[in-house]
């Protein structure tokens, strides 16, 4: 089953879902029932389904199924069968809405409605909202909310003092504010943290940054809505985790070259991490049209006594910490600046750096100037 979601959700009281081929409806299908119409929109209480009257109804049958599950789990490919809807109510062919006072909250339910005619004292069923290939559905009360980066993107915002986040919720009633849960690694427990609002929940959706970590760290958030409703506080379910590290978006590396010896195509360079930096991963990759003279690394030591081949392992510079690092390509001895990694043409050096925004990167060298930073890679 293909769904259709959107990252970022504007104006959402319901959403849509693609399905698979449906069998064994509860609904009685006709192919010459009219399509039908229906709006959902939820409140704290309840869930109000609203279609267009039309002439000659007799009567509306109402079904619903809960899609909680369906709506929740991103990597579901949950094959909704059609069958799993329920007959709710019924109203009388004057009426254009039904109120649904029994659904959970925090639920998410999609709904049917079907209109019947009398014809010969019997009911023929005359439209119907079923769409075999689609289901619209909507949240009593607050639904569960996402959490994103939203520090990320090409001006991004993330640094060793602030934290963006973003959050969103599928379908339900507009926030009227949220609660940030976070805890650093090691910790086993989440706590409240204050934050500042960067944008104001507006349809479902909004911004928030956090001044209150440590560099160096690595946090896990967690959020959770709360809306306030007739004198009563309602909240929604906490979202799932999300892990950024509090580091140098860029990284900041001193290094030094460390000539082969003889060997104008080989070169030893010297890397000291910033302590707050992420951790940097070098490893060397292959491809079927590589050649002699592409950049590759040969070996790595911590202490350019003991070497490691980088043929069956990775180089992991860890924050603070220096490492040294054997390439070999064409004429690079005698070259004062380099790049490498999966972006970088020639290079055959992949490269891995844990930080807060979440890109592919380069690691560039200048060994004049004896700095090396990882430079975020936007296609």
């Amino acid at each position: 089953m293909k769904r259709i979601i959107c990252l970022f959700v504007t104006a959402v009281v319901a959403m849509t879902f693609t399905l698979g081929a449906a069998t064994d409806t509860v609904m009685a299908e006709s192919k010459t029932a009219k399509h039908l119409s229906v709006s959902l929109k939820s409140n704290m209480k309840s869930v109000s389904v609203k279609w267009k009257n039309n002439k000659n109804i007799e009567k509306y049958v109402i079904y619903r199924t809960d899609v909680t599950k369906d709506v929740l789990d991103h990597e579901n490919d949950y094959t909704f069968d059609m069958s799993k809807y329920k007959k709710i109510g019924k109203v009388s062919g004057r009426k254009k809405s039904f109120t649904d006072k029994k659904a959970k909250k925090n639920h998410y339910y999609a709904y049917v409605v079907e209109a019947y005619k009398k014809v010969k004292g019997k009911y023929k069923l005359a439209y119907t909202s079923y769409n075999k290939d689609s289901y619209d559905y909507t949240c009593r009360g607050l639904g569960v909310p996402e959490l994103l980066n939203g520090g990320d993107g090409e001006n991004y915002t993330n640094s060793i003092s602030c934290i963006y986040l973003y959050h969103q919720s599928y379908s339900g009633v507009d926030p009227t504010s949220v609660i940030l849960y976070r805890k650093a690694k090691g910790e086993s427990k989440y706590k409240k943290v204050k934050f500042t609002t960067i944008e104001k929940i507006n349809n479902l959706a909004g911004t928030i940054k956090d001044t209150t970590v440590s560099p160096g760290k690595i946090y896990y958030y967690k959020i959770k809505t709360k809306k306030k409703f007739k004198g009563k506080t309602y909240y929604s379910q906490k979202s799932k985790a999300i892990r950024i590290p509090v580091v140098n978006v860029t990284g900041k590396f001193d290094v030094s070259a460390i000539p082969v010896s003889g060997d104008p195509n080989e070169i030893i360079v010297k890397f000291t991490s910033d302590k707050y930096n992420g951790t940097l991963t070098l490893s060397q990759s292959k491809s079927s049209e590589e050649t002699e003279k592409d950049m590759r690394a040969l070996g790595y030591s911590y202490d350019n006594a003991v070497w490691k081949s980088m043929t069956d392992s990775k180089a992991v510079l860890e924050p603070g910490k220096t490492i040294y690092i054997k390439f070999r390509g064409d004429g690079i001895a005698e070259k004062h600046e380099f790049s490498f990694g999966e972006e970088c043409e020639g290079s055959l050096v992949s490269v891995s750096y844990d930080n807060p925004v979440f890109r592919p990167y380069t690691l560039n060298v200048d060994l004049t100037k004896k700095t090396a930073y990882a430079r975020p890679f936007y296609d």
